[in-house]
């Protein structure tokens, strides 16, 4: 019934009964130019692992 009464209250405000959406945006830990060099790297030597990639 609490489930009910939160969608009703949800449409009586905005008019939609669509579920919000879960999550948010995550900040990328590496920045375009840290993805450049990553992609010239593994386009080097594809057999890199992830210890050496995160040594670089």
């Amino acid at each position: 019934m609490r489930t009910f009464k939160r969608w009703w209250k949800r449409y009586q405000e905005s008019e939609r009964i669509a579920p919000e959406p879960m999550g948010g945006w995550v900040k990328p830990k590496v920045d375009e130019a840290g993805g450049v060099y990553l992609r010239k790297w593994v386009e080097e030597r594809s057999d890199l692992t992830l210890a050496e990639l995160c040594e670089r």
